[in-house]
């Protein structure tokens, strides 16, 4: 239910802003659009979530012409907020986007 409710929250804001774009989400599928695809997952992690463990996460980025332009980590129970890189090539639609590891020094560890 929670994963619904804030895909929803996240396609309105993103709909009201980018009214031409077309929105993938992991609960709701694609919506129509053009001119770029904008890709929800509205909480990575949703058995760290369920169990109340601060490791989820909502990702949001935006994709043209199979290319990721802008996205990003937002882990609300945490400190954590990453930007992605931009330009990264994606070979095709489902397959994994491969970069160097994501390193910060003030990045911590969480014990599981």
């Amino acid at each position: 239910l929670a994963d619904r409710e804030i895909e929803q929250a996240i396609r309105d804001l993103l709909g009201d802003r980018f009214p031409c774009h077309a929105i993938y989400g992991e609960e709701q599928g694609q919506s129509s659009g053009e001119g770029g695809t904008w890709v929800i997952d509205p909480i990575d992690g949703t058995k760290s979530f369920l169990l109340g463990n601060p490791l989820f996460g909502c990702l949001v980025g935006f994709v043209e012409d199979g290319v990721v332009q802008v996205g990003g980590l937002a882990m609300p129970a945490s400190p954590v907020h990453l930007p992605a890189r931009p330009r990264l090539r994606q070979s095709r639609p489902g397959s994994q986007i491969v970069d160097s590891p994501v390193r910060n020094s003030w990045f911590r560890r969480w014990d599981l």
